[in-house]
Order: structure tokens, then C-alpha cells, then sequence
């Protein structure tokens, strides 16, 4: 059972649901890979920072976890660096690539053992050799700001949000191809591995939902005919065992479901389902084994919210789980082996737990700073918590119990 982003083909059977809401109120070893990127792609390279040892980074914006080798990778905005922390023992080596500035996002190949971080002040995107931190350089379009890799085919695809690109990275070669995926600031896309198809929905609103690329052609169909009036994407996130696609639209208050199976995923007239959901969803989790989809509902204008609207795929019916105790939750995570939900709310610093066959709150656990992303180690039932400061806290799966790494 799985959830990921979709890769594959454009013609195959997929439902897309979207989710929207109406506004309410140091040094080392490192590679530069700087090719000409464009159609059939090219690469060359230099190397640039293999770690510090015993440091974490600051600003801490999203974390990755390699359940293979039981690493976890912390992005960090503010001094454009990325903390590895070892699971085991949660020692931390801090990767700080002299090449890299405004780092925004990263993803992980376990298969391959490398990382990829897209960095949006000097478009390319720093490779992290997960065996040695040493890093790679490769060079992209311009303000690379969201990025997904397939393991099985071992490409990156890196969202370029100036110029509405794609740019996919050979993983062995660092070889670049633009995809041109005719999207108007997109702030997210997700890769299926199944069936070698990359998703990348618009940022705002241009008369479409999403572009389609074919893993295997490198070819873009975008999605027309959805809604005209549609907010900016904020996240979106695909079950390819269900053939469905949930896209979180911000600053509104609904749940769009899009049938797109066959013709009519490239047609005007796409199948459209909408599921209510909370003010301004922003992140989406899936779990594929209960076929349950989690949006943290993070409020708008002022007015925060303390919900977690939790969608049965089955029959896109919306339930709605409260905790007082949280504010403006931005994160999410699930823990499948568990059937655990956790949540990380920004403005409360702490992170709710839920139980996925009661949909109850059975914890709320303190973190050490406000949070900005989360992550499951289902094979070690360890929770990773980033935060603004940059430190990270790590919740214990079985006690509830967080220890800070600072």
C-alpha cells in the first residue's frame, strides 16, 4: 500500500480531488554541475561542502526522512544550509553547499541514497550524497521552488516558479531537461512512481487545476476547464492504489474532486466533486491502507483554526477533528503501520495527535519552537517536528514523548 505523486500515463483511470477554502478574515567536498538545462538536457560539475559535524541549521522550513538508512534531512531557509540527523542516535551533521542560496525545499530517493534541495536564490539545486554529505550542483531554471522524485526511474523534478517550467534531473548522470508544463506560478507537484507520472497543479488561477507530465516522454498535458475562479494550489497529494488526487486550494473552504479517468482527463468538461473542508487548507496526507485523506485546516485572516477535516476516499464524506488546544495547524503527517494522524500547529507549538480508527485526539505534545513541517519514520515509529528556530524535535511514536535537537 502506498501514497505518493503520480507518475504514469495521462490516458490511465485517476480521480483528482482538490482541496479548497474561501478567505476569511561547512565546507568539504562539493560538485557544480552547471550545464545548459533545456530538451535533452546536459550536465558538468564541481564539488562544495561535506558537513559539520554537531551543528543544526536555522529556519527550518521542511523535513524529509530516508527510512533506509534511517536519516532525516531539515531544509533551512534562513541560512540556506540542511541538517541530516542520524536516527539512531540523532546525531546531526550540518550540509552547507557555498553554492546554494535560498534554500525552499527538498525530497529524497532512498533507493539511490541521495537528496535533492532545490535553492530559489541561485536556481539549481544541491545533490547530497546520502553516504557522504559531500554535494553536487545542478543547474535549473529560474527560482526553483518545489521538487519530487520517482525512485523508479531515479528522476528529480524541480518546479522552476518563474518561468512555470519543470526540470527533471537524471539522478545518475545530473543530466537536466526543461519540461515546459504551461502552469502560472505553481507552489507544489508530486510524482507516482507507478505509473511514471508527475503532477504540478497552477498557482493561481488560469483556467485549469493541473499539468500532467508522462515520466517516460517528458510531454505536459495541462488540465482545462475546472474552475476559472480557483485560489493558488497550496499542496496537493495523490493515493495510487485509489487513482485519486487531492489538491488543497488556499484561502478557501472546499474540497474539489476531479475524475479524470480516460478521455476526459484532458478534455473540458473533467468529472468535478467538491468536499468542504476548513478555512484555508494548506497541507494534505494520505493514508493508503484506510483509505483516509487528513487536510490541516490553518485558518485565514486572523481567524485560527484548531481543525483537521478528515475525508473518507470512499464516499468523500468530511468529518471534522478539533483540538482547543491547537492553533493554526500547517503540517501533516500519517503513520500507516500505526493509523496515527499527527499534526503540527504553528502559532501553539505543539503537534496533535490522532487516532485514525476513532478520529480522536489522544495527545497533544509540546515542541520546542513554532512549527513548520513534519514528518513519520514508520519504520522506527519516530516522529520529526522542524521549526521556525531551527530545531527539531522528535516525538516518540509509542510514549508521545519529544526530545529537542538543537
Amino acid at each position: 500500500m502506498k501514497s505518493c505523486a503520480i507518475s504514469g500515463n495521462p490516458a490511465s483511470a485517476l480521480k483528482f480531488i482538490l482541496l479548497a477554502a474561501f478567505t476569511l478574515p561547512i565546507i568539504g567536498c562539493t560538485a557544480e554541475i552547471g550545464g545548459t538545462s533545456g530538451s535533452g538536457g546536459s550536465g558538468g560539475g564541481g564539488v562544495t561542502g561535506c558537513g559539520t559535524s554537531g551543528q543544526v541549521g536555522t529556519g527550518s522550513i521542511q523535513v524529509k526522512v530516508n527510512p533506509t538508512t534511517n536519516t532525516i534531512y531539515v531544509a533551512n531557509q534562513d541560512d540556506g544550509t540542511v541538517t541530516v540527523i542520524d536516527g539512531a542516535t540523532n546525531a546531526t551533521t550540518l550540509v552547507n553547499d557555498q553554492n546554494a542560496a535560498g534554500v525552499i525545499a527538498l525530497d529524497v530517493n532512498p533507493t539511490t541514497n541521495q537528496v535533492y534541495v532545490a535553492n530559489a536564490k541561485t536556481n539549481n539545486v544541491t545533490v547530497i550524497d546520502g553516504a557522504t554529505n559531500c554535494t553536487t550542483d545542478v543547474a535549473v531554471g529560474q527560482q526553483p521552488a518545489a521538487i519530487a522524485v520517482n525512485p523508479a526511474t531515479n528522476e528529480a523534478y524541480v518546479v522552476d516558479v518563474a518561468s512555470g517550467d519543470v526540470t527533471a534531473i537524471d539522478g545518475t548522470t545530473m543530466a537536466t531537461t526543461v519540461i515546459s508544463a504551461s502552469v502560472n506560478g505553481p507552489v507544489a507537484i508530486a510524482a507516482d512512481s507507478t505509473r511514471n507520472l508527475i503532477y504540478v497543479p497552477v498557482g493561481q488561477s488560469s483556467g485549469g487545476i493541473v499539468t500532467v507530465i508522462n515520466g517516460a516522454t517528458n510531454t505536459a498535458t495541462p488540465v482545462f476547464g475546472l474552475s476559472a475562479d480557483l485560489p493558488e494550489v497550496a499542496a496537493l497529494a495523490i493515493d495510487a492504489n485509489t487513482d485519486q488526487i487531492y489538491v488543497a486550494f488556499a484561502s478557501t473552504k472546499q474540497t474539489q474532486v476531479n475524475d479524470l479517468d480516460g478521455a476526459s482527463a484532458t478534455t473540458n468538461s473533467p468529472k468535478v466533486t467538491f468536499i468542504p473542508t476548513g478555512p484555508n487548507p494548506i497541507a494534505v496526507a494520505i493514508n493508503p491502507a484506510t483509505q483516509m485523506v487528513y487536510v490541516a485546516d490553518n485558518g485565514i485572516n486572523g481567524a485560527m483554526s484548531s481543525d483537521v477535516t478528515v475525508i473518507d476516499e470512499t464516499t468523500n464524506m468530511a468529518t471534522t477533528v478539533t483540538n482547543l488546544l491547537a492553533m493554526s495547524p500547517t503540517a501533516v503527517a500519517v503513520n500507516s503501520a500505526t493509523n496515527t494522524i499527527y499534526v503540527a500547529n504553528h502559532f501553539s507549538s505543539n503537534v496533535t495527535v490522532i487516532d485514525g480508527a476513532s478520529n480522536t485526539v489522544t495527545a497533544t505534545v509540546a515542541v520546542s519552537d513554532t512549527p513548520t513541517d513534519i514528518a513519520v519514520n514508520q519504520t522506527t515509529n519516530q516522529i520529526y517536528v522542524a521549526t521556525s528556530g531551527g530545531s527539531i524535535t522528535v516525538i516518540d511514536g509509542v510514549t508521545n514523548t519529544p526530545t529537542t535537537i538543537q
